[in-house]
């Protein structure tokens, strides 16, 4: 049943365990949904009908998908979160670094630790805030387009962004060299941040290699 197929796949896809454990653990919920929706069948439901309620008993398949990678991997978010912050704090200092060297080639920079913590202490507490308000929407809206963080953290981002920007237009003489890039440091941030959280799915949770060691979603 095609339907019971997708609703199988939103669970198990991303799963860190490896191939063979994943496609038993399918062909279990398989059989279950199937005989569920046949013993429907025999009552006098429709395909569709019988289906969609062996479905519905069964739950809601992100909150499914979701227990099954605590139960396997309990820190998959922790480590999620402390992978983006990381990547999130090298890359912007990493940008950084490339501007003040192309606006400004006379001079010589350098990297001193002491910016670097403070850098990502702030990448961690302004990250912190967004995976809240993600949480916190997600679980309150069930709209499909609400459960993605690419609109919850990216929209509000790049609406904030926009809003500093003005001032860009209104004194262009404040922001020469490079620093017109500040305007757009939380829309950056949020972007690359959010490219971090999917690269630790893709290198962790691809169901492949390692897949099994580490991550979530």
């Amino acid at each position: 049943m095609k339907t019971i197929d997708q609703y199988i796949d939103h669970i198990v896809d991303g799963l860190p365990m490896d191939h063979s454990e994943r496609e038993e653990l399918r062909l279990e919920m398989t059989s279950h949904l199937e005989e569920h929706a046949k013993e429907l069948m025999a009552f006098g439901w429709s395909e569709e009908e019988a289906a969609g309620e062996a479905i519905r008993c069964f739950g809601n398949e992100k909150r499914i998908s979701s227990e099954l990678k605590k139960a396997v991997f309990p820190f998959y978010k922790i480590f999620r979160f402390l992978f983006s912050t990381i990547l999130l704090t090298a890359s912007l200092h990493l940008l950084s670094y490339e501007a003040m060297v192309y606006y400004n080639p006379q001079y010589e920079f350098g990297l001193e630790p002491g910016y670097l913590f403070t850098t990502y202490m702030l990448v961690f507490f302004l990250a912190g805030i967004a995976e809240v308000l993600y949480e916190a929407v997600s679980q309150a809206y069930k709209a499909k387009w609400l459960q993605s963080p690419w609109v919850v953290i990216l929209v509000p981002a790049a609406l904030i962004s926009g809003l500093t920007s003005l001032d860009w237009f209104k004194q262009p003489e404040k922001y020469q060299n490079g620093l017109w890039l500040d305007l757009f440091a939380i829309l950056i941030g949020a972007f690359i941040y959010l490219l971090a959280r999917q690269m630790y799915t893709l290198l962790f949770l691809s169901g492949t290699g390692n897949a099994g060691s580490a991550g979530h979603r």
